[in-house]
């Protein structure tokens, strides 16, 4: 995902655990925040993290779920929390 944004000529910043995310955040002011939905066992979920990083209303920054969980309790979450789109394949 990184060497394809960077190609598409966008600037990527990574993280690997929650408090590196928030620190890159309170830093950078991303305008967009992707988000493996498992994180870290001590980390809050990926979903939660979208919703602290982007503001409850995306107003902060635009965000993405990206998952390999297909469950209904998680798309159901995910549109409570505001999500626009489900996508799965």
């Amino acid at each position: 995902m990184n060497a394809l944004m960077t190609r598409w000529g966008m600037r990527v910043l990574t993280a690997t655990r929650a408090a590196e995310s928030r620190e890159i955040a309170a830093r950078e002011h991303p305008v967009l925040v992707l988000a493996d939905y498992r994180l870290d066992e001590s980390d809050p979920d990926g979903l939660e993290l979208l919703r602290e990083l982007c503001g409850p209303d995306l107003t902060v920054a635009a965000g993405a779920l990206i998952t390999a969980d297909h469950s209904a309790t998680l798309s159901k979450r995910a549109r409570e929390a505001g999500s626009r789109c489900c996508a799965s394949r």
